[in-house]
């Protein structure tokens, strides 16, 4: 192949200042989008923080033993016991079991309780591991009055909901897929959103439920209560473009051009670290080190999501 070293090296330092540059701007460009993800990215693991959940009781092993009798599962114990009973079970046959201790055996999952009253809700978590207990609260909003023509429904379009599922049946059939079951539809459906105003200028949003033929509506100057942390973290949710172009595929837009640009980020700064060549070994330790950790924390995290 014919590489031209003389060009190469006369448009090289032209490619280097390109590449920091767009590295830089990128970034600017989209720090919106990546401060948003940094953000809810901790909201998520910490529900307490900056929200009106909040815990408002604990108590330890001891109290809740004494209360409801729970005590903390021994994983081993347990585990043994179980091989026990199915080796017991399989008397008489060549097949044994026997436990496999290159997996030390662990609690998977939070043993949780729900309740809710005119004030809040309630939610009741006993820890498997120390046996200790707390509760968080979650107060609720007012309840606004709704406007007398929500959850009017309308018959306004021809989509007869069993008409519509037969049909959908006989369009996964002409694609060659055989079920015993019936299409389900999904619990959110399209709707047709639209502003009114009465007489009195009052402005009014409305949603026109295309299946069902429900209106929902609300009063445009009085939108649904919601905190800063559940806006940004609905915002962090969302996924997929929707069928119109509107400002929520631009929404979408951005968030694939975040995800392309924290790939370029890593990218271009792996190049940008290598023309620094004291830095280079210090840099392939680090590297390694990060790839080693990444690699041994996600698939032990993977094998007890899928286990």
């Amino acid at each position: 192949m014919f590489f031209n070293r003389k060009l190469f090296s006369k448009f090289y330092p032209r490619l280097l200042k390109l590449l920091r540059r767009a590295h830089m701007y990128t970034g600017l460009v989209l720090l919106p989008w990546i401060i948003l993800f940094g953000i809810t990215g901790v909201f998520f693991n910490h529900p307490t923080w900056f929200s009106r959940q909040q815990v408002i009781y604990s108590t330890d092993s001891h109290n809740v033993e004494k209360i409801t009798g729970f005590k903390p599962p021994d994983p081993k114990k347990i585990a043994s016991q179980i091989v026990d009973e199915l080796n017991i079970k399989k008397a008489g046959s060549s097949e044994n079991l026997t436990l496999d201790n290159s997996m030390s055996p662990m609690v998977s999952g939070r043993l949780g309780f729900f309740l809710d009253n005119e004030e809040a809700q309630y939610f009741l978590y006993l820890d498997t591991v120390n046996g200790s207990s707390k509760i968080e609260s979650r107060s609720k909003f007012p309840e606004e009055e709704a406007p007398n023509i929500d959850g009017q429904v309308i018959d306004l379009l021809d989509q007869n909901s069993t008409e519509l599922e037969a049909g959908v049946a006989e369009l996964f059939k002409n694609a060659g897929i055989e079920s015993d079951s019936k299409p389900r539809m999904f619990r959110s459906q399209p709707k047709v959103i639209f502003n009114v105003i009465d007489t009195n200028g009052t402005s009014f949003n409305i949603g026109y439920n295309i299946i069902s033929g429900k209106l929902s509506v609300r009063q445009t100057d009085k939108p649904p209560p919601m905190e800063i942390r559940s806006i940004l973290t609905r915002l962090h949710r969302l996924h997929r473009y929707p069928d119109e172009v509107n400002v929520r595929w631009v929404w979408s837009f951005f968030v694939d051009a975040t995800g392309v640009m924290l790939i370029f980020w890593g990218v271009s700064g792996i190049i940008m670290w290598w023309q620094i060549k004291p830095t280079r070994v210090v840099g392939v330790v680090g590297i390694s080190v990060a790839l080693i950790i990444a690699f041994l924390v996600g698939t032990g995290t993977v094998n007890l999501v899928w286990f």
